[in-house]
């Protein structure tokens, strides 16, 4: 039978197997990890309350998805922030 196993406290989803039902618990440490009857993929589901959840579209490819919040992520460094650009001064010889 089919299984995929995730992290119990965050939701995700870290493999998928196939062994009989007497030898899934051998499989994955119960003090951290559950296993679920099917197969939910990584990238695609996470699991909430023992539920598998589908993951809402991937906005871009640089997206992650936060498994604490529930939503994709953009983690690359945002543009600093300069503040107000000044206009030019000119400067006359008087």
């Amino acid at each position: 039978m089919n299984y995929t196993i995730y992290n119990t406290s965050t939701g995700q989803i870290d493999a998928c197997i196939c062994c009989p039902e007497d030898m899934v618990s051998l499989q994955f440490n119960p003090t951290t990890h559950a296993a679920l009857a099917g197969v939910f993929e990584d990238g695609s589901y996470y699991v909430e309350s023992g539920i598998p959840v589908a993951m809402p579209p991937k906005p871009s490819q640089h997206h992650v998805f936060d498994y604490t919040t529930k939503q994709w992520i953009d983690p690359r460094t945002p543009e600093p922030d300069h503040g107000p650009r000044l206009p030019h001064l000119i400067v006359t010889g008087k």
